[in-house]
């Protein structure tokens, strides 16, 4: 296994036997939403998201949680804002 291979699994805290993890759960502001697409503001950060690809569950005001996977809140939410 070569060096770059290594960091992620350890940044990422996955292994070879682990290709995938779970969905991920996360209370965000809806800031805009057209008819497959929702916008929404999570730590400071503002993301489209397909509607197909998650599932909302609608909290107070504005306010959701969303359920969508692992992969794709890794794509939208990269580590620490710089």
């Amino acid at each position: 296994m070569n060096g770059i291979k290594l960091t992620k699994n350890w940044l990422l805290n996955r292994t070879e036997t682990e290709p995938t993890a779970g969905p991920a759960t996360i209370l965000a502001l809806v800031t805009g939403e057209t008819e497959k697409t929702i916008q929404i503001n999570y730590n400071d950060r503002i993301a489209w998201l397909q509607k197909s690809l998650v599932k909302i569950n609608p909290c107070n005001n504005n306010q959701v949680t969303l359920t969508i996977p692992f992969w794709l809140f890794t794509r939208k939410f990269p580590g620490p804002k710089k």
